[in-house]
């Protein structure tokens, strides 16, 4: 069966991205169980959960997936760099929004780092450039995001 773009899986990453934008505001992690009913109107359970696996192979979205018995979890889902070019989200239009933006990240990095020192760097870099934005330090995050593997538009 051909799932199509626009009735599944747009859905499903538009559901993602405004749902994370609402969890970043409450300090929570945008999670779903498939065991639950489908948050996303006119997507079924079983095409939710198909759909937020091919987004993550596709590298629309990232999270923390786990299968367990006969549900599947997933955690601190979010959309990534792609998936926000793919919404027409990426890059924000302003360079204040742009900022705003490259703060998110690095914090999204420190959340995520192995280690407490690296942790205390993007923690660092992200209170830089909310504090002083411009240019320089925007051109440093983006060649730090690079370096690691992202996709920085």
């Amino acid at each position: 069966m051909n799932v199509a773009w626009s009735d599944v899986d747009r859905p499903v990453l538009e559901w993602v991205f405004e749902a994370s934008k609402d969890e970043e505001a409450d300090s929570g992690a945008l999670g779903y169980r498939s065991d639950e009913p489908s948050v996303v109107p006119g997507v079924s359970q079983r095409a939710l959960a198909a759909s937020l696996g091919r987004l993550h192979g596709y590298g629309l979205i990232a999270g923390d997936h786990d299968q367990a018995m006969q549900a599947e979890y997933w955690e601190s889902l979010r959309p990534t760099a792609a998936g926000l070019r793919v919404l027409g989200e990426w890059p924000p239009a302003t360079s204040a929004d742009l900022n705003r933006a490259v703060v998110l990240i690095l914090e999204q990095l420190a959340d995520e780092a192995e280690q407490p020192e690296e942790a205390k760097v993007y923690r660092r870099a992200a209170g830089a450039v909310a504090h002083f934005g411009g240019s320089v330090l925007l051109d440093v995050a983006k060649g730090e995001l690079r370096r690691l593997g992202g996709d920085v538009a």
